[in-house]
């Protein structure tokens, strides 16, 4: 899907806005994350999350970090790599769950 919107904006890529850009930038990176969701296993999907969230945070400001991180489902992303990677057990899980619903 990324690509066909990237070559249906090919034409006029040089008056599309910073926000669009990254819009585009951001499909292919879901996609890329779904691409690999089946074919690795929860260690290196998660260390591909985390390289993800890392690479972006050394980029420098919140302002150039990807607008998919900023959105309120993408921690359910982290969070369930996280818990595939980490069993919980049910106590620990609901303490957690009441400590992030805290903040």
């Amino acid at each position: 899907f990324d690509v066909l919107v990237r070559t249906q904006l090919d034409a006029v890529w040089h008056l599309t806005g910073r926000k669009t850009r990254q819009l585009v930038a951001d499909l292919a990176t879901l996609r890329k994350l779904l691409r690999h969701l089946g074919p690795l296993d929860c260690v290196t999907y998660h260390e591909l999350l985390l390289a993800l969230t890392g690479s972006e945070l050394a980029k420098g400001a919140m302002a150039h970090r990807p607008l998919w991180m900023l959105m309120d489902a993408s921690h359910l992303v982290f969070k369930h790599a996280r818990e595939r990677v980490y069993q919980v057990d049910g106590d620990a899980r609901a303490l957690a769950e009441a400590e992030a619903e805290a903040k």
